[in-house]
Protein backbone atom coordinates (compact mmCIF):
# COMPACT_ATOMS: atom_id res chain seq x y z
CA UNK A 1 0.00 0.00 0.00
CA UNK A 2 2.98 2.23 0.92
CA UNK A 3 5.18 1.50 -1.85
CA UNK A 4 1.87 1.86 -4.36
CA UNK A 5 0.85 5.27 -3.05
CA UNK A 6 4.49 6.62 -3.12
CA UNK A 7 5.26 5.55 -6.14
CA UNK A 8 1.60 6.30 -8.19
CA UNK A 9 -0.11 8.57 -5.95
CA UNK A 10 -3.05 6.23 -5.39
CA UNK A 11 -4.00 3.50 -3.69
CA UNK A 12 -3.60 0.19 -5.50
CA UNK A 13 -7.34 -0.74 -6.08
CA UNK A 14 -7.49 3.02 -7.39
CA UNK A 15 -4.44 2.35 -9.68
CA UNK A 16 -5.93 -1.03 -11.00
CA UNK A 17 -9.55 0.78 -11.79
CA UNK A 18 -7.83 3.21 -13.53
CA UNK A 19 -5.93 1.18 -15.69
CA UNK A 20 -8.96 -1.09 -16.51
CA UNK A 21 -8.26 -3.96 -14.09
CA UNK A 22 -11.53 -3.51 -11.92
CA UNK A 23 -13.32 -6.08 -13.58
CA UNK A 24 -14.98 -9.62 -13.64
CA UNK A 25 -11.66 -11.42 -15.37
CA UNK A 26 -9.35 -10.13 -12.47
CA UNK A 27 -8.67 -11.30 -9.18
CA UNK A 28 -6.49 -10.67 -6.75
CA UNK A 29 -4.08 -12.48 -4.59
CA UNK A 30 -3.49 -11.65 -0.68
CA UNK A 31 -6.21 -8.64 -0.61
CA UNK A 32 -4.37 -7.45 2.84
CA UNK A 33 -4.11 -3.95 3.27
CA UNK A 34 -7.54 -2.63 2.11
CA UNK A 35 -8.93 0.85 3.05
CA UNK A 36 -12.72 1.17 3.39
CA UNK A 37 -13.14 2.16 -0.26
CA UNK A 38 -11.67 -1.07 -1.33
CA UNK A 39 -14.99 -3.54 -1.42
CA UNK A 40 -16.95 -1.21 -2.52
CA UNK A 41 -14.87 -1.00 -5.65
CA UNK A 42 -14.16 -3.99 -5.80
CA UNK A 43 -17.65 -5.49 -5.62
CA UNK A 44 -19.84 -4.00 -8.43
CA UNK A 45 -16.99 -4.60 -10.55
CA UNK A 46 -16.65 -8.33 -10.46
CA UNK A 47 -13.60 -8.92 -9.25
CA UNK A 48 -12.69 -11.72 -7.24
CA UNK A 49 -10.27 -12.55 -4.33
CA UNK A 50 -7.96 -15.67 -2.79
CA UNK A 51 -6.76 -15.46 0.64
CA UNK A 52 -3.62 -17.57 1.70
CA UNK A 53 -3.29 -17.32 5.32
CA UNK A 54 -0.20 -19.87 5.54
CA UNK A 55 1.88 -17.57 3.18
CA UNK A 56 0.50 -14.28 4.63
CA UNK A 57 1.16 -15.93 7.96
CA UNK A 58 5.17 -17.18 7.62
CA UNK A 59 6.08 -13.65 5.74
CA UNK A 60 4.46 -11.94 8.76
CA UNK A 61 1.81 -10.06 5.65
CA UNK A 62 -0.78 -10.08 7.54
CA UNK A 63 -4.84 -11.57 7.97
CA UNK A 64 -6.82 -10.50 4.37
CA UNK A 65 -10.45 -8.72 5.84
CA UNK A 66 -12.23 -11.37 4.31
CA UNK A 67 -15.90 -10.29 6.29
CA UNK A 68 -16.00 -6.71 4.56
CA UNK A 69 -15.29 -8.35 1.53
CA UNK A 70 -18.02 -10.50 1.60
CA UNK A 71 -20.20 -8.31 3.21
CA UNK A 72 -19.49 -6.28 -0.19
CA UNK A 73 -20.40 -9.22 -2.03
CA UNK A 74 -16.42 -9.27 -3.33
CA UNK A 75 -15.98 -13.03 -4.72
CA UNK A 76 -13.37 -14.52 -2.07
CA UNK A 77 -11.33 -18.09 -2.33
CA UNK A 78 -8.59 -19.56 -0.47
CA UNK A 79 -5.44 -20.68 -1.98
CA UNK A 80 -1.93 -21.96 -0.73
CA UNK A 81 0.46 -19.07 -2.94
CA UNK A 82 3.82 -20.33 -4.15
CA UNK A 83 6.60 -22.39 -1.72
CA UNK A 84 8.25 -18.96 -1.94
CA UNK A 85 6.13 -18.30 1.13
CA UNK A 86 4.51 -21.55 1.77
CA UNK A 87 6.64 -24.33 2.78
CA UNK A 88 4.14 -27.05 3.00
CA UNK A 89 1.44 -26.51 0.18
CA UNK A 90 -1.06 -28.46 2.21
CA UNK A 91 -4.91 -26.86 1.26
CA UNK A 92 -6.21 -28.80 4.30
CA UNK A 93 -3.69 -27.10 6.75
CA UNK A 94 -4.55 -23.66 4.53
CA UNK A 95 -8.42 -24.34 5.03
CA UNK A 96 -7.86 -24.37 9.22
CA UNK A 97 -5.22 -21.64 8.82
CA UNK A 98 -7.70 -19.66 7.30
CA UNK A 99 -10.35 -20.00 9.57
CA UNK A 100 -8.21 -20.11 13.20
CA UNK A 101 -7.75 -16.43 12.88
CA UNK A 102 -11.11 -15.49 11.97
CA UNK A 103 -12.59 -17.89 15.25
CA UNK A 104 -9.73 -15.86 17.39
CA UNK A 105 -10.77 -12.49 16.38
CA UNK A 106 -14.26 -12.78 15.96
CA UNK A 107 -15.38 -15.68 18.49
CA UNK A 108 -16.52 -19.13 17.59
CA UNK A 109 -18.69 -18.71 15.76
CA UNK A 110 -17.69 -16.63 12.88
CA UNK A 111 -17.00 -18.99 10.34
CA UNK A 112 -17.84 -22.87 10.20
CA UNK A 113 -15.76 -25.64 8.50
CA UNK A 114 -18.26 -26.29 5.74
CA UNK A 115 -17.49 -21.82 5.10
CA UNK A 116 -14.05 -22.32 4.60
CA UNK A 117 -14.37 -25.33 2.44
CA UNK A 118 -16.88 -23.38 0.22
CA UNK A 119 -14.26 -20.72 0.03
CA UNK A 120 -12.08 -23.76 -1.75
CA UNK A 121 -14.38 -25.10 -4.09
CA UNK A 122 -17.40 -23.70 -4.95
CA UNK A 123 -16.35 -20.28 -4.39
CA UNK A 124 -12.97 -20.82 -5.83
CA UNK A 125 -13.87 -22.02 -8.94
CA UNK A 126 -16.70 -18.77 -9.15
CA UNK A 127 -13.41 -16.84 -9.03
CA UNK A 128 -11.27 -18.38 -11.69
CA UNK A 129 -14.20 -18.29 -13.74
CA UNK A 130 -14.57 -21.72 -13.77
CA UNK A 131 -17.94 -22.54 -12.40
CA UNK A 132 -19.40 -24.40 -14.93
CA UNK A 133 -17.01 -27.37 -14.88
CA UNK A 134 -14.83 -27.31 -11.43
CA UNK A 135 -15.53 -26.44 -8.09
CA UNK A 136 -18.64 -29.30 -6.90
CA UNK A 137 -19.58 -32.79 -7.28
CA UNK A 138 -21.89 -32.91 -10.40
CA UNK A 139 -22.69 -34.50 -13.53
CA UNK A 140 -20.28 -32.59 -16.49
CA UNK A 141 -18.11 -31.52 -14.28
CA UNK A 142 -14.24 -32.41 -13.62
CA UNK A 143 -13.81 -35.82 -11.58
CA UNK A 144 -11.84 -34.09 -8.86
CA UNK A 145 -11.94 -36.39 -5.50
CA UNK A 146 -9.43 -35.97 -2.47
CA UNK A 147 -10.64 -38.64 0.34
CA UNK A 148 -9.35 -39.42 3.73
CA UNK A 149 -9.92 -42.63 6.00
CA UNK A 150 -12.50 -41.61 9.33
CA UNK A 151 -10.78 -45.46 11.53
CA UNK A 152 -7.81 -42.98 11.99
CA UNK A 153 -6.22 -42.21 15.80
CA UNK A 154 -6.27 -38.80 14.75
CA UNK A 155 -10.04 -38.54 13.76
CA UNK A 156 -10.74 -41.04 16.71
CA UNK A 157 -13.96 -39.52 18.98
CA UNK A 158 -14.54 -36.41 16.48
CA UNK A 159 -16.82 -38.36 13.54
CA UNK A 160 -19.94 -36.44 14.84
CA UNK A 161 -18.26 -33.50 12.08
CA UNK A 162 -16.06 -35.41 9.68
CA UNK A 163 -15.46 -32.24 7.85
CA UNK A 164 -14.64 -30.43 11.77
CA UNK A 165 -12.86 -33.26 12.67
CA UNK A 166 -10.39 -33.18 9.21
CA UNK A 167 -9.62 -29.34 10.11
CA UNK A 168 -8.86 -29.52 13.76
CA UNK A 169 -7.26 -32.42 14.48
CA UNK A 170 -4.30 -33.69 12.85
CA UNK A 171 -4.34 -35.40 9.39
CA UNK A 172 -1.47 -35.83 7.95
CA UNK A 173 -2.44 -36.74 4.39
CA UNK A 174 -4.99 -37.38 1.81
CA UNK A 175 -5.77 -41.54 1.39
CA UNK A 176 -7.35 -41.43 -2.18
CA UNK A 177 -6.56 -38.53 -4.81
CA UNK A 178 -8.26 -37.89 -8.13
CA UNK A 179 -7.99 -35.14 -10.63
CA UNK A 180 -10.04 -34.76 -13.48
CA UNK A 181 -10.41 -38.82 -13.84
CA UNK A 182 -6.99 -39.57 -12.96
CA UNK A 183 -5.57 -41.28 -9.80
CA UNK A 184 -3.04 -39.65 -7.86
CA UNK A 185 -3.04 -41.20 -4.70
CA UNK A 186 -4.57 -44.26 -3.42
CA UNK A 187 -4.09 -45.75 -0.09
CA UNK A 188 -2.13 -42.97 0.89
CA UNK A 189 0.79 -43.66 -2.01
CA UNK A 190 1.57 -41.72 -5.01
CA UNK A 191 0.73 -43.43 -8.42
CA UNK A 192 2.92 -41.51 -10.65
CA UNK A 193 5.91 -41.93 -9.23
CA UNK A 194 7.65 -45.37 -7.77
CA UNK A 195 9.55 -45.64 -4.12
CA UNK A 196 12.75 -44.96 -6.06
CA UNK A 197 11.54 -42.44 -8.64
CA UNK A 198 10.17 -40.39 -5.62
CA UNK A 199 13.42 -40.47 -3.75
CA UNK A 200 15.39 -39.77 -7.03
CA UNK A 201 12.94 -36.46 -7.37
CA UNK A 202 13.57 -35.46 -3.61
CA UNK A 203 17.74 -35.94 -3.80
CA UNK A 204 17.52 -33.84 -7.38
CA UNK A 205 15.79 -31.52 -5.48
CA UNK A 206 17.47 -30.90 -2.74
CA UNK A 207 20.72 -30.92 -4.87
CA UNK A 208 19.09 -28.11 -6.76
CA UNK A 209 18.40 -26.04 -4.18
CA UNK A 210 21.95 -25.96 -2.67
CA UNK A 211 22.95 -24.75 -5.83
CA UNK A 212 20.63 -22.04 -5.55
CA UNK A 213 21.27 -20.93 -2.32
CA UNK A 214 24.95 -21.08 -3.22
CA UNK A 215 24.71 -19.38 -6.27
CA UNK A 216 26.31 -21.56 -8.30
Amino acid sequence: MAFCREQFGRSPVNLMEEWGWLNPRTWFAHFIHLNRENPVKASPAGVGMSYCPSANMRLGSGIAPIEPLQAAGVRTSIGIDGSAGNDLNNMVLELRNGLLPKLLRYGAEAMTPRQILSMATEQGAAVLGRSQDIGSLEIGKAADLVMFRLDTLELAGGLDDPLGALLFCDVKQADFCMVNGEILIRNGELQRFSADELKSIIRKHNRLSRKLIRGE
